[in-house]
């Protein structure tokens, strides 16, 4: 006699032993033996387009960025930005010391209208102006006059002045600014990065035997482990053509509006691919017995137990290719310690 056939008749002898017992007592009754049996929750399986999905760890890697160096040496007076500051193309990031090389600038710049002033009046003493002069008398009137060489003075100076002040190339955010100070900077380090934070990719890796289920254009779902919960999508664009060491295979895929996402952040990467229809359930009705895939299904409220082969998973589901019919109500919660036909109650909140 099973639990519930014992139960019942405790349940039955003490309404005898209590004739006038009413309805009301006999569903309090009830409700405590309903109370002693494991409640479960179902979902009624169905076939439907299924997604599979390959499982494996990533990193994010900024696809847009420059890093921005010092052209010409010097004593840093004013860092204008930060790390994590957004700054647009040509905004000033740092200024250095540039008493002298303004000074040489402007003196270039004189030393520069002094010589045109020459080269004119070489011009017209010779019987020309600016606009017929033969191309061999104007050269040598430019080097007689020190105009070629102001010139080229000129444009350096001018140039050694603009590199006095860091500027911005390009926009994006700033990362890796690491001298803070005053002091003398570095032309062989780079002073910072600017990462283009619309543009990211997730690099991550594949088995060999897992290539079949993946191509250009195939979605990818990205969970950084920095925020719980939160989901990021993009499309692959690369495929590295070379099976590395242990059968790997280097992938990428560019992130879709990538918004808090930091170059180098670590995120589960899954792999999306339709692979048609299938019956599925929640990976939460698999159970082992006796190291073998189990479903229980309910059905006149008992557990029935049924050995199942699976297919294709993703995250949350995996496919039943044989062991449960379409229309079958299978255990999806406390199902762990569930026996074949164990008694059950079924609630589904």
């Amino acid at each position: 006699m099973n639990y519930k056939l014992k139960l019942l008749t405790l349940i039955s002898l003490s309404l005898v032993s209590c004739g006038n017992k009413t309805e009301n007592q006999e569903s309090e009754l009830q409700e405590i033996f309903d109370k002693t049996l494991p409640t479960v929750k179902v979902e009624v399986a169905k076939i439907d387009n299924f997604g599979s999905e390959i499982l494996c760890n990533g990193r994010i890697t900024a696809d847009d960025f420059t890093d921005v160096f010092w052209q010409n040496q010097g004593i840093i007076t004013e860092i204008k930005t930060r790390n994590g500051a957004y700054v647009n193309k040509g905004d000033v990031l740092a200024i250095t010391d540039n008493f002298k090389t303004k000074n040489n600038f402007e003196s270039a710049k004189i030393d520069l209208e002094q010589a045109e002033i020459s080269f004119m009046d070489l011009i017209v003493g010779q019987g020309f102006t600016i606009d017929n002069v033969p191309e061999n008398i104007k050269e040598t009137a430019e080097i007689k006059s020190g105009l070629t060489k102001a010139k080229i003075n000129y444009e350096l100076c001018q140039n050694e002045y603009n590199n006095s002040v860091l500027i911005a190339p390009c926009s994006g955010v700033v990362a890796n600014l690491e001298n803070r100070g005053k002091g003398l900077n570095n032309t062989g380090k780079a002073f910072c990065r600017i990462i283009n934070t619309k543009s990211m990719k997730v690099d991550f890796q594949v088995m060999e035997s897992e290539l079949h289920s993946i191509k250009i254009g195939s979605k990818v779902e990205v969970r950084p482990f920095a925020y719980p919960g939160e989901k990021f999508y993009g499309i692959i664009d690369e495929i590295n053509p070379i099976v590395e060491a242990n059968s790997i295979i280097k992938i990428s895929a560019k992130i879709d509006n990538p918004k808090t996402l930091y170059d180098g952040m670590n995120v589960d990467v899954s792999v999306k691919q339709d692979v048609g229809k299938y019956i599925s359930v929640n990976k939460s009705a698999l159970v082992k017995r006796s190291n073998k895939d189990v479903v229980f299904v309910a059905k006149n409220n008992k557990a029935w137990w049924h050995y199942v082969t699976t297919g294709y998973e993703n995250f949350e589901r995996i496919v039943i290719l044989d062991g449960i019919q379409e229309g079958d109500s299978v255990i999806v919660s406390d199902n762990i310690n569930l026996a074949d036909r164990s008694d059950i109650v079924v609630k589904n909140d």
